[in-house]
């Protein structure tokens, strides 16, 4: 009996004998199931080649994250940098690089946290988020951080007007962070919550070194308020993700 079995031809291969050999056709719905399963392992082999980074040591982790941040905040210093950046005062430019950058460090640090070691509370995660939205606000609004600027807003624009190109620049150069910090994240509780405040304060360091533009306004609503955006809506898809499990 296990010989007759070991003997009968799989059903695929026969399949393709018999095509081979002219007895049977390949119709369109046979082409349109085999690219259907083609794709579905082609887009399983990328899953798993993606979910490896997650696999990756802690350190490891950790040091691409960060690689990540500086590449663009280097890129941007290098490609696009503000007019006025050969004149940012050197202590005022390493207060508001050194804050923002220590902040998103211990973000990273923490979001990648070696199994063995205690857990980190969820409410100092929050706070963490908190804190970046606080670091960001602050960066905007602290007399003497940006007086040396002076561009300010076109007075016949809306607030909002000049404030989202910056807006849309600092979401861009936070997006790709976010989904790297995303690939690297083993499922951590609130990963997503402090992915999106590293990406955040990410974006916020880019524009510091990108726009030329001073004045609260521009500097709230067109910088810090990506830090914002992004806390907020990682926050709520953590809620949704929650209560849907």
């Amino acid at each position: 009996m296990s010989e007759a079995l070991r003997d009968e031809p799989e059903p695929e291969l026969a399949f393709l004998d018999d095509l081979d050999a002219g007895a049977a056709e390949l119709s369109a719905g046979d082409l349109d199931a085999l690219f259907a399963d083609v794709r579905a392992d082609v887009d399983k082999s990328g899953a798993r080649r993606l979910g490896r980074l997650a696999e990756q040591p802690t350190p490891r982790r950790r040091l691409f994250a960060l690689l990540c941040f500086v590449l663009i905040a280097a890129g941007t210093a290098a490609f696009s940098p503000r007019a006025d950046l050969a004149g940012f005062p050197p202590l005022t430019l390493a207060a508001v690089v050194g804050s923002i950058g220590s902040l998103l460090t211990l973000a990273v640090v923490i979001a990648f946290r070696p199994i063995y070691l205690p857990a980190v509370s969820r409410w100092t995660k929050v706070g963490l988020a908190v804190a970046a939205i606080g670091v960001a606000l602050a960066v905007a609004l602290l007399p003497g951080l940006h007086d040396h600027v002076a561009a300010r807003p076109d007075q016949a624009l809306a607030p909002w007007q000049h404030a989202l190109p910056c807006f849309g620049f600092g979401l861009l150069a936070g997006l790709p962070a976010y989904a790297l910090l995303r690939l690297l994240d083993r499922g951590a509780p609130f990963g997503r919550v402090l992915a999106a405040a590293a990406a955040g304060l990410g974006g916020n360091l880019v524009l510091e070194l990108h726009c030329p533009v001073g004045g609260p306004s521009h500097l709230v609503l067109g910088h810090a308020m990506v830090v914002l955006v992004f806390v907020l809506g990682a926050a709520l898809v953590e809620r949704l993700v929650v209560r849907r499990h």
